[in-house]
């Protein structure tokens, strides 16, 4: 199965004006087809632009599908909040629309005090995984009204932790509005899951099937040398995730109508050459196809 090479936030601005021809070009140059966007700071600053923005990145054969939810939280306490939020996502939908994105991704927040992404006992609680079907229940039929997939980005320190809770959310909400992107780093919680991400990448698609969407993203993962366990990200190639696998399993995702969409991410714009290469030179050695340039 063929997949798509994009790219995605930081070295995607995040500013709806810088999205110009120079980048556009830029992008273009670098060969991929499809890009994921935080553009921001809010959906009402990104609505009056995002057609233009559209048709300026489709001059240049590239196509934005991933779109932003502006970060709000599904597990929160406060009612009032909670329905600031909705809102919030509901507005962020048409703006995907004028994108030209299918879809939306959003994580589910966390208890944590300050971080959206912090650790807390909390979130990985029953009542945390309850609150999150309740918001979702509530969002989804706004989604499919829009004609828009809210797809849920997945963290091993939030409510969406493991393969198994992931699912019980998805089926509880059940529309097919609500789906998961693949960001199998997010899910490896420890030194024998990083050892073993080949296997751990096929289970998580075992596990989760079509909920999952044709969008992925794409880091790689290191075990510092520090005393404590100190698990981070990097640029493709650069640390030890099994590639070969990973390529494997993105392909699933996609089918020949819909090739799944390979976004590298958490790169800056001046690594982008290098990232996507290692990805070009893995594929090819894999025998995985890219379409477009």
């Amino acid at each position: 199965m063929p997949i798509e090479l994009g790219i995605a936030t930081p070295a995607v601005p995040r500013e709806p004006a810088a999205l110009d021809d120079r980048f556009g070009k830029w992008a273009a140059d670098l060969g991929v087809t499809v890009l994921a966007t935080h553009l921001g700071p809010t959906p009402e600053d990104v609505l009056p632009l995002a057609a233009e923005v559209r048709e300026r990145m489709a001059g240049w054969g590239l196509r934005i599908v991933q779109a932003t939810g502006y970060n709000p939280s599904l597990i929160g306490d406060d009612t009032s909040q909670r329905q600031v939020d909705l809102e919030r996502l509901t507005r962020s939908f048409e703006v995907a629309r004028r994108l030209g994105s299918p879809m939306v991704l959003t994580g589910c927040g966390s208890y944590h005090p300050t971080r959206g992404y912090g650790p807390h006992p909390r979130n990985h609680s029953a009542e945390a995984r309850e609150r999150i079907v309740e918001f979702l229940r509530l969002l989804a039929p706004r989604a499919e009204d829009h004609g828009i997939i809210l797809t849920l980005e997945c963290h091993m320190i939030t409510a969406l932790d493991t393969p198994a809770h992931i699912r019980e959310i998805v089926d509880a909400v059940g529309s097919p509005a609500i789906k998961v992107n693949f960001d199998p780093v997010n899910l490896l919680d420890g030194v024998d899951a990083v050892y073993e991400s080949g296997p751990r990448m096929a289970a998580m698609v075992d596990e989760l099937g079509p909920r999952y969407h044709w969008t992925a993203h794409a880091k790689d993962i290191v075990i510092e040398s520090r005393l404590a366990l100190h698990l981070d990200e990097t640029v493709c190639g650069d640390g030890v995730l099994d590639w070969p696998a990973y390529l494997r399993t993105a392909e699933r995702l996609g089918t020949p109508e819909q090739p799944a969409a390979v976004l590298v991410e958490h790169m800056p714009a001046f690594l982008a050459p290098r990232g996507l290469g290692f990805l070009r030179e893995q594929a090819a050695a894999a025998g995985t196809s890219i379409v477009g340039r």
